[in-house]
């Protein structure tokens, strides 16, 4: 069974920022806050990020569950997120 890493970079906004599509072969998902602001991780781009999973200005949020679509979002302006999935 072969692993597969993807790494990439997004920029939150207020808007939202689609950070992954689903991925049923997903293994898991991180994002790394490496902006200067709380970025929000929410499941769907209409979700307000005040219901999202804050990651803190250089913490990581990271999933080893789910396979669906994420977002990246903030309450205002906009912040640099780095990514990395993994799967098989």
């Amino acid at each position: 069974m072969g692993k597969t890493t993807r790494t990439f970079k997004v920029t939150a906004n207020a808007e939202g920022e689609k950070l992954c599509t689903e991925n049923p072969k997903r293994a898991g998902i991180f994002a790394y806050n490496n902006g200067t602001d709380t970025v929000y991780v929410v499941h769907a781009q209409s979700v307000p990020y005040t219901e999202g999973w804050p990651v803190l200005k250089g913490e990581t949020y990271t999933n080893y569950t789910t396979s669906a679509a994420l977002w990246v979002k903030t309450a205002s302006g906009t912040q640099d997120v780095r990514g990395q999935e993994d799967g098989d």
